[in-house]
């Protein structure tokens, strides 16, 4: 598929031998990015695998089995969502459940790795600059970390990708397609639809315009009448409990991103439009700089190592090649910019090399606490006992409690505002509380201890700290447990086996230092 496809989007003769040369170092350079990140999960990658779970057992997407007669949207990928209910149907071991999941976005990753290979290949420069170029690119090890989330994250950039390639290139039906997998992936998507609709009335494509806006107007009611009768609206909780109209916060991770990660492939691309007029990688920079004004306005609370702006990565990478063969075909007269941008992206890959270990390490061993602690909770399950908790992931996934989950990810009610936390804690079936607590500083005890007491007015009573993540000097995560029915909850921790506080390893250390130096 990847030959016939290269063939039809370049112009130049291909060299098969040497896009499979191209295509396994990238592959393997990916590949290490994913093992050397492997420990990590991403907490809220498991909500979206329950929904899943629970999709295939009952027919309906939802939180709670108890939710059946009234159930909430607590995921944002539609599609993600319906592929990770496909394997439930085969396996019930959540472990499995969750690997498949890091394989199919491992398989989106291929796929964005081969596309992009396509065009460093079409290149008219040495096969031994082809692959430097491929080296640099995919020795990103944040790919990996993303692979190993079990997010929709690289599906949803290979989407974007295909959809705005396919546009450029004038396969006009491909790209409608894309960009209605794409907006069927994230409600986001549906920005670049609009993109997609613009470009074309720009270019006076007034029927094309029509034909499918009628169509994708019938796929937008399709979705919207589906999700209003599972859940009686079409937003999912995420959007009420995260959607801002400006964020300085998420202005601040926006500009990390350029700078530590994004910047010699923005200013590549850059290039490619201005002085090359290179028409594919206007639209890529035109669509990467949409997307990246859209999430200031979404509360990062989920932005790890740049997720929501890895879409505008792989856009960025894609828009920047036809620079990348123009300045190495001239060798001698860029010679300095092809120093300066050499040395960037060595900087940059090694510095998120660091920083991906960093955090999955640290993240991971977290996770597997948290992981341990779901699994021990599924034991003691019973419908009528219900857990609150003021998160949502593993614990939830793992444990398959009926769980009162108090930021409003996935509780509707609590979301737009219509539920207070009152009226959660009030309720009698209410067994058992968790909240995480990160006990490095003085305000967290504080909240630690304006919650004890808050729980305690509702026939709470405190027993105990889970040290899930300590770091000497640095991190003290901990889940605090508060219960109704104090032996059964007892039981289920003199149950849990915690292991033992995390050890850092070299990269760990080595990012930690640097981070000293030099500031976030």
């Amino acid at each position: 598929m990847l030959t016939k496809l290269r063939k039809t989007g370049s112009q130049s003769s291909i060299n098969t031998k040497s896009f499979w040369l191209l295509l396994g170092i990238a592959g393997i350079a990916s590949l290490c990015g994913v093992l050397l990140t492997h420990n990590y999960l991403m907490d809220d990658a498991l909500i979206t695998l329950r929904y899943s779970f629970n999709f295939a057992r009952f027919g309906i997407p939802i939180w709670n089995q108890a939710d059946l007669g009234n159930p909430s949207m607590g995921y944002t990928s539609l599609l993600w969502m319906i592929l990770n209910a496909i394997p439930v149907l085969f396996t019930d071991n959540k472990d499995i459940l969750v690997l498949v999941a890091q394989l199919f976005s491992f398989a989106a990753l291929l796929l964005i790795i081969g596309f992009i290979c396509i065009e460093i290949d079409a290149l008219s420069i040495r096969l031994s600059f082809k692959i430097i170029v491929t080296l640099l690119v995919f020795t990103q090890f944040g790919y990996g970390l993303h692979v190993n989330s079990a997010m929709e994250t690289m599906l949803f950039s290979l989407l974007m990708l295909l959809t705005v390639r396919a546009y450029g290139k004038g396969q006009f039906r491909r790209a409608y397609i894309f960009g209605a997998l794409t907006f069927l992936t994230r409600p986001e998507g549906a920005i670049l639809c609009a993109l997609v609709f613009l470009a074309d009335l720009i270019h006076g494509q007034f029927k094309r315009v029509a034909i499918t806006g009628v169509g994708f107007l019938f796929l937008l009611a399709g979705v919207y009448a589906l999700l209003i009768f599972w859940y009686g609206d079409f937003l999912p909780n995420t959007f009420y409990a995260k959607q801002e109209i400006f964020n300085t916060l998420a202005f601040k991770r926006m500009l990390f991103f350029m700078l530590t990660i994004a910047l010699p492939y923005l200013a590549l691309s850059i290039y490619a439009v201005f002085p090359m007029r290179n028409r594919t990688s206007l639209y890529m920079l035109l669509t990467a700089v949409a997307y990246l004004l859209y999430y200031l306005s979404v509360d990062p609370i989920m932005n790890v190592m740049s997720r929501y702006q890895w879409p505008c990565l792989v856009l960025l990478t894609y828009a920047g090649i036809p620079a990348i063969g123009f300045l190495l075909q001239n060798v001698k007269k860029y010679k300095p910019a092809l120093i300066i941008l050499m040395v960037m992206c060595v900087g940059l890959n090694i510095g998120n090399m660091l920083g991906a270990s960093y955090f999955a390490g640290a993240t991971g061993h977290a996770e597997q606490n948290i992981i341990l602690i779901g699994k021990t909770m599924a034991k003691y399950r019973q419908p009528a006992r219900w857990l609150v908790y003021h998160d949502a992931g593993a614990v939830c996934y793992f444990s398959d409690w009926n769980t009162y989950e108090t930021i409003g990810l996935t509780n509707g009610l609590l979301a737009r505002q219509q539920m207070t936390l009152d009226e959660i804690y009030q309720n009698s079936n209410a067994t058992i509380a968790l909240r995480n607590f990160d006990l490095t500083s003085e305000s967290q005890y504080e909240s630690q201890r304006n919650y004890t007491d808050l729980l305690s007015t509702y026939g709470f009573q405190y027993l105990q700290d889970i040290p899930v993540l300590h770091v000497e000097g640095q991190r003290n995560f901990v889940i605090s447990v508060y219960a109704r029915d104090t032996e059964l909850a007892k039981n289920i921790l003199s149950d849990i086996n915690i292991k033992q506080s995390f050890k850092p390893d070299f990269t760990y250390n080595l990012y930690r230092i640097a981070k000293e130096l030099f500031g976030r």
